[in-house]
């Protein structure tokens, strides 16, 4: 007797407790898929289960067809009479479809919201389009995939952050744009391993231009030696020929000897060789340092080559944001939202419940936690266009 006696005793409470939830708000009113219990007064044992048929009628045994459609319990129970007792057991179904896993009617219990519906069907995913037929291996590669990348773009904003600060010439990083709450773990590390790297540069850069500004000095200062030396000898090798040739005349009068010639040859030729080693050295020195003058604007060429760094890193870091919204949608899709989740990446459907009252049907817009009614339809829609992965740069 217990087996028979409660399901029917639960069945009906579950009902009184829907009845009991809205009463302060309106009477329950019955419609189509609600499951009446008839039986005839002083004859309990005997009973009859019906459900309002598609018309919203009953057939109520020994008095006919019945309009129950719009009516409260208590207005149905007059219309029939005090000789037949009547009871609601099994409240109509409500119906979900769109993008979730698994469409269709579901019992309806008290209390129910939207996000429990949603449980019901499997939760979100590709239920309307049921197109995709991925493995479970499949699945978590694609979950593995999008994880490696969220980190990938995190490196990489994080590394536009350090251009930034070394093209502003700042020790200090500006991380607005990254999402540190869905950040990897290893977020800290990784600016760590930037601000090193931007105070490294930093001194390596400081020292080749005070290294190679030094070198610079020193080799100007040895052409402008060379070049008063170059001088001299200019100077001593023109008197020196002009001694010559006098010492030539003299020798051809007769006034001078002519081991004097070939001294005065010989100190001609020193002078001039040495002239011409000066200028050797001078040109080796200029040379030197132009070549000095060309590291010091190569070293500039590196600061100047930070703004293309940092828009590479900024397209870098676009084309894996792309690649995460299409693993995003494609997880989604299958069902496997939570994998996408952090603490402020939320994925939130359209919800729309058509909700029919007497003979019209009304359109609520609605959330997770809106309350549903029996013979609620629920649209579920997955607006992938709309959803950002991660705040970008």
């Amino acid at each position: 007797m217990r087996a028979l006696v409660t399901p029917v005793f639960t069945a009906m409470l579950l009902v009184l407790c829907v009845c009991a939830s809205q009463g302060a708000k309106a009477e329950y009113r019955l419609d189509s898929g609600d499951v009446l219990e008839i039986s005839a007064a002083g004859r309990s044992e005997v009973k009859h289960r019906m459900m309002i048929d598609p018309d919203g009628n009953i057939m109520v045994p020994l008095f006919g067809e019945v309009r129950a459609a719009g009516l409260s319990l208590s207005a149905l129970r007059a219309k029939i009479g005090a000789e037949v007792l009547l009871q609601l057991v099994e409240a109509r179904p409500f119906y979900i479809y769109g993008d979730i896993l698994k469409a269709g009617a579901y019992p309806y219990q008290p209390g129910m919201t939207v996000r429990h519906a949603v449980a019901l069907a499997g939760g979100l995913g590709a239920g309307r389009a049921g197109m995709f037929q991925v493995s479970p291996r499949e699945v978590a590669d694609l979950r593995g995939r999008y994880q490696t990348l969220k980190s990938e773009l995190v490196k990489q904003q994080v590394r536009a952050a350090g251009l930034r600060a070394e093209a502003a010439g700042k020790a200090e990083m500006d991380l607005s744009d990254i999402d540190q709450a869905s950040a990897p773990a290893d977020l800290a590390e990784l600016i760590k391993v930037e601000t090193q790297r931007i105070g490294t540069r930093r001194i390596e850069f400081d020292r080749d231009q005070q290294h190679l500004k030094t070198a610079f000095k020193l080799a100007n200062e040895h052409v402008e030696a060379l070049q008063l030396q170059q001088k001299h000898d200019g100077d001593a090798s023109r008197q020196q020929i002009d001694e010559l040739k006098r010492i030539i005349e003299l020798s051809s009068k007769g006034l001078a000897a002519s081991s004097r010639v070939s001294e005065e040859q010989r100190a001609t030729v020193l002078i001039r060789s040495r002239e011409m080693d000066t200028v050797a050295k001078l040109a080796l020195a200029r040379q030197v340092r132009e070549e000095l003058a060309r590291k010091i604007e190569k070293v500039d060429e590196r600061r100047l080559m930070i703004p293309q760094e940092l828009q590479e890193a900024i397209a870098t870091a676009e084309q894996t944001k792309a690649q995460l919204q299409s693993l995003r949608e494609q997880l989604i899709l299958l069902g496997s939202s939570g994998a996408i989740a952090g603490n402020n990446e939320r994925v939130s459907p359209e919800i729309v419940i058509y909700r029919r009252n007497m003979q019209a049907q009304t359109r609520v817009d609605a959330q997770e936690d809106t309350s549903i009614n029996p013979g609620d339809v629920i649209e579920i829609t997955l607006n992938l266009g709309n959803m950002n992965t991660v705040p970008g740069n």
